[in-house]
């Protein structure tokens, strides 16, 4: 709209060339409506082409390309905002891609840091590139986002979800080893990689950009790891540890960036950019960011449940998605007012908010499954948009950097060396406070903690920190890669998208043979035996399904080679086994309800003539088939032998039950609880879904935190 008031004066002077259009938007009626005002603009951006035309016409020459270049300057800076869209629409749909080919083939690599990978082929593309088009320009549009823009949109989502992810049962109980993890070993690390950037480094940092470093350093990110630990069965104290030292690494390393990075604003010498605080200060910054934050958590976090039991009516779909609009709302709105209003910790509300709602507010959620599907597909979506974008400005910088001779071999020896000296530093933390942890809270092990060094990967938190860092700094400097001071983020960031790239990577790809090696994911012989008698058991529920289904008029004429085909359990269906259960079938429906199953099409793709057998079992199938009189139930019944009669049945019983599959060596203890466990918490659920158990009752959550804990138990 300002751009298109600089053309109101000149259509006055085009008023004979253009008098009667503009003699109707002038006319009184139109200026007596609410809508003249946007009329009046949609018609100076209409008019800027012909009246460049007329310029270049009238005058030529320089004159002229100098109009034009300013009007398709102008043009950019109205398409730019559409230029923008362009890309989460793109990259979502490569991320569906590569989700396909990496759950179907290529399963070993994790999603996070193929898409890293793919935004750094987009950056380096884009500034090889000379070509302007839709993709350069979207890419160029999101390589220059604002800082806090980048922070706000990205940070409460993701961090929200990690908070509703954590079993705060555990996490109470870890929560001493968490307070050690978070705070004084984040700040040793912060302090420990300064000193690399400081005094190993040859860029000449100085030392509140090498803390501002090692402050973004320190922030973890195991959301390549979380997926595997899941779907591997790690042990529910080893997920606690890596996804709640994460959790609360990240507050503390933000509070530590935001402190040491004013200390570095104010070294441009920029009039109210930054702030020169002493360690007194610093320490009493540090107390209230992180006790503000606190505050602020548990004011919207009250306010979030508070909302959540007026919004109370469960059968309401339409409010149950109003509760979940809610939660999201607030949670954005938390960090917004402690982060850019009050001047606390954003992080650090937004984890007490979302805690306090795990902890109190599950009874209070109407549809829980609608709450976690909606907050894992925002993880999904920021993730991929995060990743890819840290890939996409990294590569783009290294590009630049080279050609301009300031990234050039020696520095990707120092990544390399950044790299090893990062998990001496996790290393040295771990194995020094190791004797403590081992005794509080959940207690921890050796192998337990070699994988959390190993599982401490640098991703979202990192990457959106110092791509803020790199463009606050671009923005004040006005672009100018002459100065020391934009030459200086730009080679944190490279460092930092380095550091993500290769832990993501070499330490996310190896994460599940690191597991296996340290034995925290041992498939036992016993697990196997459970998961081949469930198979056999699914099976033969599916068997006795398909004949009681046979009983029916309607399925009087399937065809079995169809069913084979559609159903894989029946492929190798037997004459034995379908015999056993159509008696199954007879013996358990009263007789004057008994209807014969229509076998007459199935038994023909199940007849072996070479089976001596055969023909004693279908003679046995055709008696089951037969439905008898009442007389000759009953006199049937009194004749069988009741020993025969029960040994038959436990013969058919121990074909497909967990006793006839765990002949030879007995469960462990281990492994006896864990099935207790599963089959208690099978028993829970189905409670819930009958209506027996209300699952927003305490006890409903009391129960689930028992079982919990139980499983931590060694």
């Amino acid at each position: 709209l300002h751009q298109a008031e600089a053309y109101e004066r000149r259509l006055h002077l085009n008023t004979l060339r253009n008098s009667n259009l503009v003699h109707c938007c002038t006319s009184s009626s139109i200026m007596s409506t609410a809508y003249f005002r946007v009329v009046w603009t949609v018609l100076a951006i209409v008019l800027m082409a012909t009246d460049s035309l007329s310029a270049t016409e009238e005058h030529g020459g320089a004159d002229g390309e100098t109009e034009s270049a300013h009007d398709e300057e102008l043009v950019e800076a109205f398409e730019e905002p559409a230029y923008a869209v362009l890309y989460p629409s793109l990259i979502l749909t490569f991320g569906v891609l590569v989700f396909y080919l990496l759950s179907r083939y290529l399963h070993f690599l994790p999603y996070t840091a193929i898409m890293f990978l793919l935004g750094t082929f987009m950056g380096i593309g884009a500034a090889a590139s000379s070509k302007e088009n839709h993709i350069h320009q979207t890419i160029l549009a999101w390589q220059s986002i604002n800082s806090e823009v980048l922070l706000l949109v990205f940070l409460p989502g993701l961090i929200f979800k990690d908070a509703l992810g954590q079993n705060v049962h555990l996490f109470t109980i870890a929560l001493g080893q968490l307070f050690i993890f978070a705070f004084p070993l984040v700040l040793a690390g912060t302090v420990l990689t300064a000193l690399i950037g400081y005094y190993i480094f040859p860029y000449g940092w100085s030392f509140n950009l090498a803390m501002t470093f090692g402050s973004i350093l320190s922030a973890t990110d195991p959301v390549a790891v979380a997926a595997l630990l899941e779907e591997v069965g790690a042990p529910p104290r080893l997920k606690t540890h890596i996804a709640g030292e994460s959790l609360l690494n990240d507050g503390a390393a933000i509070v530590f960036f935001s402190i040491f990075s004013e200390k570095f604003f104010y070294e441009l010498g920029i009039e109210h950019f930054g702030e020169d605080i002493d360690w007194a200060a610093g320490v009493s910054l540090f107390c209230q960011k992180a006790l503000g934050g606190c505050a602020f958590g548990i004011l919207f976090g009250i306010g979030i449940l508070l909302v959540l039991y007026f919004l109370d009516r469960r059968f309401s779909k339409e409010e149950n998605v109003v509760q979940v609009t809610a939660v999201v709302a607030l949670a954005y709105l938390n960090y917004y007012v402690a982060d850019f209003v009050a001047k606390t910790s954003g992080v650090i509300a937004t984890v007490v908010a979302g805690l306090l709602l795990k902890f109190l507010g599950r009874s209070s959620v109407n549809d829980i499954h609608l709450m976690d599907d909606f907050f894992v597909l925002t993880e999904h979506i920021l993730n991929t948009i995060l990743f890819s974008l840290g890939g996409l400005v990294w590569g783009g910088v290294v590009v630049e950097n080279h050609r301009d001779g300031i990234w050039r071999g020696r520095d990707w020896g120092y990544l390399i060396m950044l790299y090893i000296l990062l998990h001496v530093i996790r290393t040295l933390l771990f194995v020094s406070t190791y004797p403590i942890t081992a005794r509080i809270g959940l207690h921890t092990n050796w192998p337990e903690t070699i994988f959390q060094i190993y599982g401490g990967l640098r991703g979202a938190v990192g990457i959106a920190l110092a791509i803020a860092l790199d463009n606050e700094v671009y923005e004040v400097t006005e672009g100018d890669d002459t100065t020391k001071y934009e030459q200086w983020t730009t080679e944190v960031y490279e460092m930092v998208g380095g550091i993500a790239l290769l832990t993501l990577i070499i330490n996310g790809t190896t994460a599940g043979p690191m597991l296996k090696w340290l034995g925290l994911v041992d498939s036992s012989e016993t697990r196997e035996k459970m998961i081949e008698a469930y198979k056999i058991h699914f099976r033969s529920e599916q068997i006795d399904a398909f004949v009681e289904l046979l009983s029916y008029t309607r399925f009087r004429n399937v065809d079995f080679g169809l069913v084979k085909f559609h159903v894989p359990y029946l492929a190798d269906l037997t004459l034995l086994q379908l015999t056993e259960a159509v008696e199954k079938l007879k013996d358990s429906t009263p007789p004057d309800k008994y209807r014969p199953p229509q076998i007459d099409r199935v038994v023909p793709y199940l007849v072996d003539k070479n089976d001596p057998a055969a023909e004693e079992i279908q003679e046995r199938l055709n008696k089951a088939v037969f439905k008898e009189t009442k007389d000759q139930v009953a006199r049937s019944r009194k004749i069988e032998e009741r020993k025969k009669k029960r040994a038959l049945r436990r013969e058919r019983r121990n074909s497909s039950t967990l006793k006839f599959m765990m002949t030879g060596e007995p469960f462990s203890t281990k492994e006896m609880r864990l099935l207790f466990i599963s089959m208690v918490r099978a028993a829970y659920e189905h409670q819930i879904n009958e209506g027996e158990l209300e699952s927003q009752h305490i006890l409903a959550v009391a129960l689930e935190q028992s079982l919990e804990q139980v499983r931590c138990i060694e």
